[in-house]
């Protein structure tokens, strides 16, 4: 279990890292560079890393700790066998979402997990343009900008009465093409972070959330710690449950809703 302040001081770090990403967008003073094409990273994102890693390793400096800032060809595969012998490992996407950030664009989001013997056990996940917060996990509850959050319960009976959310990119490329045409418009948004996505979900914006591409474990570790604790579903795109830290960070697809929300998704599609 972590201690009250040690959770206090960790979102500090990402409120302060949160300040960095909006002075870097509001100024545009800042450098991108591409991991791989059409993959960009900028100053803002390794910025927002070293406040997050700083801080956490001061605290714990024995836990592993995954960010996807630094993990790539060259660190993979020590990153990998520390984090498989490691019982307690941090996993960070800084700036998930950089695309919309780059563009201006409000839909972005820091995401911090924490996993116990593999288990999601605390999530964090700020948009600071949306002064959104959502944070807690096993034995602390969730918190919705310090307040107590209570999950909205909201009993969906018909597939065209949900609101979705799926990446504006996903639709370009028609993944969604037949749901789309059985929901109304306004149940529809688009947001391309997956961990805004998550926190939105949390919090009771939407009842589903869908992807048919890949997400890595910085994408989603630190909305399963939140969502699993309001007894939502997480899934792959085949309706497998989502499994963290595994011999790949690679998961395949993402639904995420109430059960009666997925039911009837998977009815929807037979």
């Amino acid at each position: 279990m972590i201690e009250f302040e040690d959770i206090k001081t960790i979102k500090n770090a990402i409120l302060k890292a949160g300040k960095i990403i909006l002075h870097y967008q509001n100024k545009k003073n800042y450098q991108v560079n591409y991991k791989n094409p059409g993959d960009p990273v900028t100053t803002a994102d390794d910025e927002a890393n070293e406040i997050i890693i700083e801080a956490i390793e001061k605290i714990f400096p024995n836990d592993v700790i995954v960010s996807e800032e630094a993990y790539n060809d060259k660190t993979k595969a020590v990153v990998d066998q520390k984090r498989k012998n490691s019982k307690r490992v941090w996993i960070i996407d800084p700036l998930d979402g950089t695309k919309d950030f780059i563009k201006g664009l409000p839909y972005f989001a820091v995401s911090v997990g924490f996993l116990l013997d593999d288990k999601p056990e605390l999530g964090f996940i700020y948009n600071p343009s949306k002064k959104f917060f959502l944070h807690g996990g096993n034995n602390y509850g969730i918190f919705y900008n310090d307040l107590l959050h209570n999950q909205r319960d909201r009993k969906i009976e018909k597939l065209e009465d949900l609101k979705i959310c799926i990446s504006t990119s996903e639709v370009k490329q028609n993944l969604f093409t037949e749901l789309m045409k059985s929901i109304p418009e306004d149940n529809i948004e688009f947001i391309g972070s997956v961990a805004y996505k998550m926190g939105l979900i949390a919090y009771g914006e939407f009842d589903l959330i869908l992807s048919k591409r890949e997400k890595s474990d910085w994408d989603i570790a630190g909305g399963i710690a939140l969502l699993q604790n309001l007894n939502f579903e997480i899934l792959d795109q085949h309706f497998n449950p989502v499994v963290l830290n595994k011999e790949s960070v690679l998961t395949d697809g993402l639904i995420v809703g109430s059960k009666s929300a997925v039911d009837l998704y998977r009815n929807f599609i037979g």
